[in-house]
């Protein structure tokens, strides 16, 4: 057994950007220090590491925590075993038995995401005359700048179908979300969304061994306004309309209420990001904004009125009122 008076010089003597330098290549970016994931593959660095907090926080993979926790985790170890690796690093004498080793790291086999081609993308991009959504729109808007944002943000247009592509930060499409709207705007509750990998022909998937890992909509629009604080909503049709009235942001979808997971969010790592939740979901994205250090909007959630409430309204439903 360790004594706590060693643990505890232990953990003020372990110094989080020295221990995680050792592992992952950390590059300064005002007062915190990014990365690329040991957890995970990524080509974005979502790591962040806080000297003043002292903590590390890896947005791909949901793991954070102090120097104790990354040797844990990094390494595989149990708690004394990674007290006894930064005891040796920081030359501290534990008075233990503990003989320390490290543990033989077996690689992790990680599933790619798939991509849909962009010659399939580009046929669905033409003037979206036929598109629900699009004509409720431009009763509020002008066509023009409508028809702009449709375009900036990849929505497209099958027969009556709207379709939501999720682009990512690499400019390559995940899949697009087939939607239906009624000529009010609001979405046609009797007709199912659907993927367009999953859509069939023949009875047979398009894309048949398709790996789906869903990023965030509009994504690709992070990089392009990299001063821009970042907004994110549930749906993608309250991104889109948020997007029309307040231009301070760019605004996002995690595409349903509980699409706030570690994944999507890697694109947003070290950025301003406010969480802008339905009135059904203020509660449950509190603990999300709490977990990954974000600001949350309570403005709808002050001002709702009990019927609101029961009709579980979203911030366009308010923009648009």
């Amino acid at each position: 057994m360790i004594p706590a008076d060693k643990i505890e010089s232990i953990k003020a003597s372990a110094d989080i950007v020295e221990v995680i330098a050792d592992f992952v290549k950390l590059k300064k970016q005002g007062k915190e220090y990014v990365g690329l994931s040991p957890f995970s593959n990524e080509r974005t660095p979502s790591f962040s590491v806080s000297p003043a907090k002292g903590i590390y926080k890896c947005f791909s993979s949901g793991k954070g925590g102090d120097a104790i926790n990354f040797v844990m985790e990094h390494l595989s170890l149990k708690y004394y075993d990674a007290i006894s690796y930064l005891a040796k690093k920081y030359k501290i004498d534990i008075e233990s038995d503990v003989v320390y080793q490290i543990p033989e790291r077996k690689p992790t086999i990680q599933l790619l995401p798939s991509f849909i081609p962009v010659d399939h993308v580009k046929p669905t991009l033409g003037r979206p005359d036929g598109n629900n959504l699009f004509k409720f729109l431009c009763t509020r808007f002008s066509p023009d700048i409508v028809l702009k944002r449709f375009r900036e943000y990849f929505v497209g247009t099958y027969g009556d179908w709207c379709i939501f592509w999720q682009v990512d930060a690499a400019g390559r499409v995940r899949s697009g979300k087939y939607i239906k709207y009624l000529d009010n705007g609001h979405r046609d509750k009797s007709q199912d969304p659907s993927w367009h990998h999953n859509r069939t022909k023949e009875y047979k998937p398009v894309y048949p061994d398709f790996n789906m890992v869903q990023c965030l909509f509009g994504e690709h629009l992070i990089a392009q306004y990299p001063r821009r604080p970042i907004a994110i909503v549930e749906s993608e049709k309250t991104a889109l309309i948020a997007s029309l009235f307040i231009d301070k942001y760019t605004w996002v979808s995690c595409g349903m209420k509980g699409g706030l997971n570690a994944t999507k969010l890697a694109a947003v790592a070290n950025r301003s990001v406010t969480l802008f939740p339905d009135l059904n979901a203020y509660k449950e994205w509190k603990e999300k904004a709490k977990e990954f250090n974000f600001n949350i909007s309570d403005h709808i959630d002050r001002f709702a009125t009990d019927e609101d409430r029961i009709k579980g309204l979203d911030l366009a439903d308010f923009l648009l009122r």
